[in-house]
Parts: C-alpha cells; sequence; structure tokens
C-alpha cells in the first residue's frame, strides 16, 4: 500500500514540475530533494505501522476488528493462540464462528453497531469469565467495529472469596454484637443460628436449652426448618438416653462432625440426603446448658479455619449462656434505677417547664410527650372538664386517637366517673369489660386494651383527666400509678398557674384598653380610636403572617400608641380650623412622650420603639426620627396604616369620615412613600373586615 502511495507520489512530482519553466537541473535538483523528504517520511509511517502491528500483537488481551458483517479483519496474537487458528485462517470469516463461545454477544454487538456506540458485558468459556468492550472505529474505518476481551477469571475469583470471607466477618460479628445485646436467650440464639448458616451454608439449624427438671433439651430456637416441620420441633424434646451422640460430644466438650444420617438420627425431622451434622454441645463447668445442632444436605467443604471459627462461636455461646442470668439480674437492676433517674428528671423538666413558659397548651404538650418516654404506654392524652360544653375538651396527647379540641360528651365515656368521684379508675382490659361507653367501645376498636386514669385536681375541684393507654392487656403496675399520681399533681399546679396567669394578662390588657379609651374619651371626635386602630392592626397583622406573641406585643402597642396625647391641649385636638405651627409641633412631639410615659414599665419595653415611630414614613419624611423603610419598626408600619385609616374613616368637626373606596385609594397612591407596600397590600385583603367597624356611609 505504502510502495503504491509512493509511485504515485513520484508522478505527481514529476507532472508538477515539467509544468514550471525552470532549467531541466534546477528541477532534477529540486525534485530530488522533495524526493528524499517524502521518502523519510514514508519510512517513518511504515516504521509506526509495524510498531502498532507489534504493540496489537503483544497486548495479551484478546483484540478483534470486524466488519458490518461480523467477519474478521484483524485479529492480534492472543486471539490466533485462542482460536488455534493463523490469522490468514480467520480472516474474512464472522467471529462467532471462529469462537463459537462469543456468540452471546451478537445481540449487544449489533446494537452497539446499528447505534453507533460503544457496548461492554460479561460473557464465560468454559471456566473462564472475560469482561467483553466493543467500540466503534471511526474516520477511514467506518462500519468496522474493535473487540477487546479481557481474563477477568482471576479477579472473579478473588471477589467472590473476598465476598465470602465479608460475609463470614459481617456474621461473626453479628453474633458477636447479639452476645453484647443479649436480653432474650431465644432471640439470641435464633440470631447466633441465623449467622452460623451463612458462615458454614448450612440447610437447617437448631437450637435446645437443658430443662433441669425434666433432665431433656427443650427446643429454643431454629433456623431454615420447613412451615410444616416447625410443630413437630416445637414439641419433641431430646434426651441422651434416645441420641446416645449426645452424651459423647458432651464428654469431649467440643463441636463434633458426623456423616450421614444414621450417624445422628433425628426421626421426627423427614429431611432426606443429610450428608453431615454438626453438634455444638453449650455447657459450664460440666454442666448441661444446651445443644445446637446444624444439618447439610450437601456434602460442605469444611477448612481448618471451619473449624476455628465453629470451636470461637462455641466458646462465645457458652460464656454468652453462662452470663446470661447475671446479665438479666443487672439489666433488671439497671432499668429500675433508670426508670427512678428517669422519674426524677422528668419531674424536673416538668417543674422547668411550668417556670419557662405560661402557655397551657405548651404546658400539656411537653408534659405529654415527656410522660411516654416514661411510662410503659402507647397513648398519652389530657383532657379537660368544659362543664358548658357539657363534657371533655381532648387538649394534648401522643399516640393521638382523637383530634385536638374533640369534645366528648359527659354521657360518652367513662371518664365522667373519674370526674364526678375524683377517684382513679383502671381497666385491666376492655374486652372483658361490660356496658362500654361510646369512647371506650372507640379505644377498643383502636385496639387499645388497657386503661389508667388519674383525675387533675385544683383547689379540690376536679379540672380535667390524665390518661394511660397501652394496647396490652394488664399493662399497668402500681409503680406506673404512683409516677401517675405524681405527674397528674404537678400538671394541676401547671394548669392553675397558667389560668392565674391568664386572667392576669386579661385585666392588665383590661386596665391598658380602659387608659386608652380614657384619652380617646378627652375629644367626641377622638372616642373609640384607639380600640379601632387595635382591631385593623390586628387584621393585618394576621394577614402578614405573625404568630401569637407578635400579635400580642402589636396589640398592646396598638392600645397605647396615643398615649402621649394626654399632654396635648382638648382644644388643640378639636380645632375646627387650620393648625398653627405651634399647634403641629405640640401634636407631633406625642410619640416622644408616649414613649416616655411608658418606658419605666419594664413590661412594655418592647412596643417602646413602636410607639415612637408609628409616625414614621416609608420614604423618611416622617417623625420624630425621619427614619425610612426597614428602619422603621414593622409593627409601627402596621399601626401607621391602621391610624389612617381611622383618622380617615372617622368623622371630624372640619369634615365627615371618607367611604374606603377613597381610602383604599389615597393609601395605594401613597404606597412607598408615606406607607410601606407590603402593609398596603395586606390591608387590601381585609379592607371588608375593616369596614364593618365604622359607619354605612364607607359601603356605600
Amino acid at each position: 500500500m505504502y510502495r503504491k502511495g509512493r509511485t504515485g507520489f513520484y508522478k505527481r512530482a514529476i507532472n508538477l514540475f515539467d509544468s514550471v519553466d525552470i532549467s531541466p537541473d534546477e528541477a532534477k535538483k529540486a525534485l530530488m530533494y522533495v524526493l528524499e523528504d517524502y521518502n523519510d517520511m514514508f519510512g517513518v509511517l511504515e516504521n509506526i505501522k509495524c510498531e502498532w502491528e507489534a504493540t496489537f500483537d503483544a497486548i495479551d488481551s484478546l483484540i478483534l476488528i470486524h466488519n458490518e458483517e461480523f467477519d474478521i479483519v484483524r485479529a492480534n496474537r492472543a486471539c490466533q493462540r485462542k482460536a488455534e487458528l493463523e490469522f490468514k485462517d480467520m480472516l474474512d470469516k464472522p467471529y462467532f464462528e471462529v469462537f463459537p463461545w462469543m456468540r452471546p454477544l451478537i445481540k449487544e454487538c449489533r446494537e452497539a453497531c446499528l447505534k453507533e456506540r460503544p457496548g461492554a458485558t460479561e460473557i464465560t468459556e468454559g471456566r473462564r469469565t472475560y469482561s467483553a468492550r466493543f467500540y466503534p472505529l471511526k474516520r477511514k474505518t467506518e462500519g468496522r467495529f474493535i473487540h477487546i476481551l479481557d481474563d477477568i477469571t482471576q479477579l472473579k475469583g478473588t471477589e467472590k472469596k473476598l465476598k465470602e470471607e465479608v460475609e463470614i466477618t459481617t456474621a461473626l460479628l453479628n453474633i458477636s454484637e447479639a452476645t453484647t445485646k443479649l436480653g432474650d436467650i431465644n432471640m439470641f440464639l435464633e440470631g447466633v443460628l441465623k449467622n452460623m448458616s451463612k458462615i458454614f451454608n448450612t440447610r437447617i439449624c437448631l437450637a435446645y436449652i437443658w430443662d433441669e427438671l425434666s433432665g431433656e433439651f427443650i427446643p429454643t430456637a431454629y433456623h431454615g426448618l420447613h412451615p410444616s416441620m416447625v410443630p413437630f420441633f416445637r414439641i419433641t424434646n431430646l434426651r441422651e438416653s434416645n441420641i446416645p451422640l449426645i452424651k459423647k460430644v458432651f464428654h469431649d466438650g467440643k463441636p463434633c462432625v458426623f456423616s450421614g444420617r444414621d450417624a445422628f438420627p433425628i426421626g421426627f425431622l423427614e429431611i432426606k440426603d443429610i450428608k453431615k451434622v454438626i453438634v455444638l454441645p453449650v455447657m459450664t463447668n460440666k454442666e448441661y446448658m444446651g445443644l445446637i445442632i446444624c444439618i447439610f444436605t450437601e456434602d460442605p467443604h469444611l477448612t481448618r479455619r471451619h473449624m476455628a471459627i465453629l470451636n470461637g462461636i462455641h466458646n462465645q455461646i457458652c460464656v454468652t449462656l453462662e452470663e446470661a442470668r447475671l446479665y438479666r439480674e443487672s439489666i433488671e437492676k439497671a432499668i429500675e434505677l433508670s426508670n427512678r433517674i428517669e422519674i426524677q428528671t422528668l419531674i424536673h423538666e416538668i417543674d422547668r417547664t411550668i417556670l419557662s413558659t405560661l402557655s397551657h397548651g405548651d404546658i400539656l404538650e411537653t408534659v405529654s410527650r415527656m410522660m411516654e418516654h416514661v411510662l410503659n404506654a402507647d397513648s398519652i392524652s389530657i383532657c379537660l372538664v368544659e362543664r358548658e360544653k357539657d363534657g371533655f375538651v381532648f387538649v394534648a396527647g401522643t399516640g393521638e386517637y382523637l383530634p385536638r379540641d374533640t369534645i366528648i360528651g359527659f354521657r360518652d365515656t367513662s371518664l365522667t366517673e373519674v370526674f364526678l368521684k375524683g377517684r382513679i379508675q383502671y381497666t385491666a382490659n376492655l374486652k372483658s369489660a361490660e356496658g362500654l361507653h361510646l369512647l371506650e367501645a372507640r379505644l377498643l376498636g383502636e385496639g387499645f386494651s388497657s386503661i389508667l386514669r388519674v383525675p387533675l385536681v385544683v383547689k379540690g375541684d376536679v379540672i380535667g383527666v390524665l390518661n394511660a393507654m397501652s394496647k396490652r392487656p394488664s399493662a399497668f403496675s402500681f409503680h406506673d400509678l404512683n409516677i401517675l399520681e405524681t405527674l397528674a399533681d404537678q400538671i394541676s399546679v401547671a394548669i392553675d398557674n397558667a389560668r392565674l396567669f391568664k386572667d392576669l394578662e386579661e385585666l392588665f390588657i383590661g386596665t391598658v384598653s380602659a387608659l386608652s379609651g380614657a384619652i380617646d374619651a378627652k375629644s367626641p371626635w377622638t372616642a373609640g380610636h384607639s380600640e379601632r386602630v387595635t382591631l385593623c392592626a390586628i387584621k393585618i397583622g394576621e394577614a402578614m403572617g405573625m404568630d401569637d406573641e407578635e400579635l400580642k406585643t402589636l396589640r398592646l402597642a396598638s392600645l397605647l400608641h396615643d398615649i402621649g396625647k394626654i399632654g396635648v391641649a382638648e382644644g388643640v385636638l378639636e380645632k375646627p380650623e387650620r393648625l398653627t405651627e405651634d399647634e403641629i409641633g405640640c401634636i407631633r412631639i406625642h410619640p416622644v412622650k408616649s414613649r416616655d410615659i411608658l418606658s419605666p414599665i419594664k413590661h412594655l419595653k418592647d412596643i417602646l420603639d413602636v410607639v415612637l415611630h408609628h409616625h414614621e414614613h416609608y420614604d423618611g419624611s416622617g417623625y420624630p426620627g425621619s427614619l425610612g423603610g426597614e428602619e422603621i419598626p414593622i409593627m409601627a408600619r402596621i399601626i401607621s396604616v391602621a391610624d389612617t385609616v381611622d383618622a380617615m374613616a372617622s368623622d371630624r368637626p372640619y369634615r365627615k369620615g371618607k367611604t374606603m373606596e377613597v381610602i383604599v385609594e389615597e393609601l395605594k397612591r401613597c404606597a412607598g412613600t408615606q406607607f410601606d407596600p407590603h402593609v398596603v397590600a395586606a390591608f387590601l385583603k381585609i379592607e371588608n373586615e375593616v369596614s364593618s367597624l365604622y359607619t354605612p356611609h364607607l359601603s356605600e
């Protein structure tokens, strides 16, 4: 190919020089230089070709190139050795005829050819496994594809061994972890059998515990038994007299491997083709503790390592079961101590809750959540007495079976007996109770079985009931009752304190309202102003998503925003003519006076800035601080809008109140200059509600 290309080049070069007007000697000389350079270039290309072919043939991977008809057009020496053919005998033959074991590649190879995309898969040939990759060749070799097959047999074997080692190690770790968390011997043995099955690939594993009274091994746990065999296993005890080999195993004191069914006859198990049986004696100080049997239906390959693992598991099981009794005793004592500590901690936390919040709802929710961790209950709930509603209100709880604020009539529940008699009520099993009320029948339908109820008493009156419920019968003990009674006393105190605080808070708000009303009453034209501003501001705050605490603060600030007008002469407030500069200055100082009047009151420190800046403008042109934008407290921006709405809507000596349509247009016009646009947008959502606060002319 290269020679042909070189000859063609020579002819083209001679024709080129024949067409150029130069002397023959110069042309010949130039031609020789050119021919010499290109001869060197073609030599380099031939060397590259030889090196590429040598590299191609030196690669250990099987590499072949085929055309669109899957005919081989190139194959390296590894392919030739694998096929035991010379390349000339492979050329132009379909690769799956030369290598029949590659036939499964045809489908994926064809898809890759059609879509001109790479492909990859795995393929086996005898005991060898290959990773097969195929790629389309581009440019001048378009329509040809290269296959690269790497022998990954050893890698696969290593991965398999590694996976087996990981499984064995994991199973051993699981057994080790189970020994550290022993709380139930049956569960422990089930975990051991399950992991032993993974390690030794056994079909069936059985565990028995020695019963001193009967002198038999009692079936305890199993793994791999067919469901039809489980009943036989559970009722079949083993005796040394029936199985002599058991005596031998315990005499040797170590695991033993027996071959064949006859070596270890277990009559109740109809298992065919038993190849081997492993028996582990579980004992301590020469005393029987139990027995573990592993049954193989295929001949296992047990190595020295397997036997070492078996001995390790055997020792671990013996030590664990030997310590089981002491462990259970220590756990029981630890649980008892933990419960006492947890109860004391819970009581302390409830005290902290009562001291940190006086919110009725927060106290009950927090207490019910805390109680769930101490009592052995599936649901904790608190119901309060509502005499006006002739029933109980479900106010808090876990494991909810009723929506919050559900009313339960006195006639519909046995809670009423607790309320009327003021005594605890315990139902051990709802299924056996007669004449169930509507609520208790519903609880039974929800799966609850036992109920413990304790009254919440304040100053001799039952105000509610604390309920603990479980889906297990007879779930509660005398200890649980003591806990519940202690917590009920604390909850009662907390509820009483919350009610006292609420009464004080309502008294405080009432006093503030009376004070603001007295100030507004200085002029018949401003009577009720602060109350209306407050109602409007609260509605705006709700529309803006404020929470309860923020709304409380907004309410106080709205009621007291004009308290500084106590120092403004009534003649100025009622003057029908335009105010003088001095009179305007007198009025503009009232926010500062409001702040000064309220500042000594510690409880009102959060509203001082709101009261001071409620006449600021969003563009900074207001008073007294010329604040603008976000510098103005959000509540002050809300009161600014509410105050303006009330001023425009109310009658004055010099004009009639404006309609809501006019007020809305004015707010829109001044949004971004005098008012916060977001506050105006919130007002527009509640304008219809605000209209009802004023005289009928607003809706005209």
